[in-house]
């Protein structure tokens, strides 16, 4: 019996519900002549069929198997229906019945058949036990289920079936979702500057295709299916969101280095920070680029315009050290060209001031040896000694402001040697001056 092949539900063998998933049963009897009349009362095809389907008493072992077939079909298939064909054609036509025009075929019959098409056409789609309609592939899956548990010897239960067919439907309705997001990504132009709007056109498509897929699962009570495959669409878009961060990244790094082969490289080229405090101009320079940089990309993301300028920066650390390197040699340079300056200048204004003390000197000594010509032999010895005395004295100091000085100049190199120079050269002239005072003085009481 078909109660002993099939079961509605592995955990219940009393199979009440399969009359449930049972097809309409549709009797289609061709060639049929006989008189559809019961005690002289004619009757509908159906009725016929009904009263073919009543049972005898059951007396007799040929009466069990009389009803039998009667009871299953009245038991699993409540909706019946029955279409009697009468002979298509004469025996002419139907030698070549596949050629015949519907004129050729008999009327009775054509009549019948458009009844039955009528009937076929407007019979109600399957449902599942969940009342889900059975769309042409489910019941594929459902037959090619039930042939193979049929083929390996073991009674079919149509309730594991649907889980199975219902597991691959849902399992393919998945899979459309994500490959329509796929093609949702797809069609995204990167790289999308603004992530706000991109992460919210996301969220918008996959609620929409959650929603979707959500009216098309069955059986999905745990939410298996619908948060997998929304899974699987957070991976995709972190994917996707991530080739859009390295894209961003790779236009912004590619902006800086565009910028400073175009601007700052061109300026070391010629020289421009080749000078003392080239550096603070370097600085300024690659301060100007980055500003140009974010205004030029304000519609990025500050985030990876920030990561993309620190990485650019650590790339220019090299760059910058050569700066300060080259910088701190010209300045050292320069300095040290100014002190040499200031010493030779200030040696040659020693030397006139020198050369112009000893000329007025030589002039007064001329004059008194004019005015003492008389006394020039007697004072001549003294003299000598005299010039002599203070010509060693005169060397004597000269020796020492000369290691004076170059003292000074040994500590102005650390701090402010100019200033503290002129003040010194001024006190050793103020001292020479006075000196000559007094030598002059001595000279007149001499003299005198």
């Amino acid at each position: 019996m078909l109660s002993q092949n099939i079961k509605v539900s592995a955990n219940d063998s009393s199979n009440d519900g399969l009359e449930s998933i049972m097809p309409h049963f549709v009797l289609c009897v061709r060639d049929f002549n006989l008189e559809l009349e019961h005690n002289g009362e004619e009757m509908t095809a159906d009725e016929y069929l009904e009263m073919c389907l009543q049972t005898k008493t059951a007396e007799t072992q040929e009466d069990e198997k009389y009803n039998r077939p009667r009871e299953c079909i009245k038991r699993y298939f409540t909706r019946r229906k029955v279409f009697t064909f009468d002979r298509p054609a004469g025996r002419k036509v139907m030698r070549t019945l596949d050629l015949a025009r519907e004129e050729d075929l008999n009327e009775d019959f054509v009549h019948e058949t458009e009844k039955f098409l009528a009937y076929i056409y407007t019979c109600p789609g399957k449902y599942l036990l969940n009342k889900s309609p059975v769309t042409g592939s489910m019941l594929a899956k459902l037959l090619r289920e039930y042939v193979a548990t049929i083929s390996d010897g073991n009674v079919p239960c149509v309730e594991d079936a649907i889980m199975i067919m219902t597991r691959q439907e849902n399992e393919k309705h998945a899979k459309v979702a994500v490959e329509e997001f796929k093609v949702f990504l797809k069609q995204i132009q990167l790289p999308v500057y603004d992530k706000n709007k991109l992460c919210n056109s996301n969220l918008k498509f996959k609620k929409e295709q959650l929603s979707s897929l959500q009216s098309k699962l069955m059986f999905d009570t745990d939410s298996k299916f619908q948060n997998s495959t929304e899974d699987e669409m957070q991976t995709l878009y972190e994917e996707f969101e991530k080739h859009n961060s390295k894209l961003l990244y790779e236009k912004c790094i590619n902006t800086l280095h565009k910028m400073h082969e175009t601007t700052v490289k061109v300026n070391i080229e010629k020289g421009k920070y080749a000078t003392s405090g080239g550096h603070d101009v370097y600085d300024q320079d690659m301060r100007v680029l980055y500003d140009e940089y974010n205004n030029e990309l304000k519609n990025i993301d500050i985030a990876e315009r920030r990561k993309a300028q620190h990485d650019f920066e650590s790339k220019m650390i090299h760059e910058n050290k050569l700066m300060v390197t080259e910088d701190k040699k010209l300045t050292e340079k320069e300095s040290k060209e100014l002190m040499t300056t200031k010493l030779n200048t200030l040696k040659t204004e020693l030397i006139q001031s020198q050369k112009n003390e000893r000329i007025k000197l030589e002039a007064k000594l001329d004059d008194q040896r004019r005015f003492y010509d008389e006394k020039r032999e007697t004072a001549k010895r003294k003299e000598k000694e005299r010039e002599r005395r203070i010509a060693d004295e005169h060397r004597e100091e000269l020796r020492r402001m000369k290691e004076e000085f170059e003292y000074e100049i040994k500590r102005e190199r650390e701090k402010r040697i100019a200033a503290k120079e002129r003040r010194d050269m001024e006190n050793e002239r103020r001292r020479l001056n006075e000196r000559e005072r007094a030598l002059e003085q001595n000279k007149w009481c001499y003299l005198s």
